[in-house]
């Protein structure tokens, strides 16, 4: 699995942390707003684990109680010197 296919697991592994607390209280709604750079190291092969990390590289106010979030995610491949992809998301959280 390689490329778009690995890039589709970040919400869900990012979102996995506790998916019973809320990541920030009083948030309405996050959108994916995009991506800003993506690439893809190393392939990502059948049966490998992955884990995400995230780094947070800006976050800014803006019109209607929203921040605009920039992330930069590492997917970390199991075993593999390199990652499996690392992107620089976007979101749109609304209060």
């Amino acid at each position: 699995a390689h490329g778009f296919l690995t890039l589709s697991l970040i919400p869900y592994l990012t979102g996995a942390v506790d998916p019973n607390a809320p990541r920030y209280d009083g948030l309405m709604a996050a959108i994916n707003y995009g991506c800003n750079k993506i690439r893809f190291p190393n392939p990502v092969h059948v049966g490998s684990r992955l884990r995400a990390r995230v780094t947070l590289q800006s976050a800014e106010e803006v019109k209607g109680n929203a921040i605009h979030v920039v992330n930069l995610v590492t997917m970390d491949v199991e075993g593999q010197p390199k990652p499996g992809c690392v992107a620089e998301t976007i979101a749109r959280m609304f209060f």
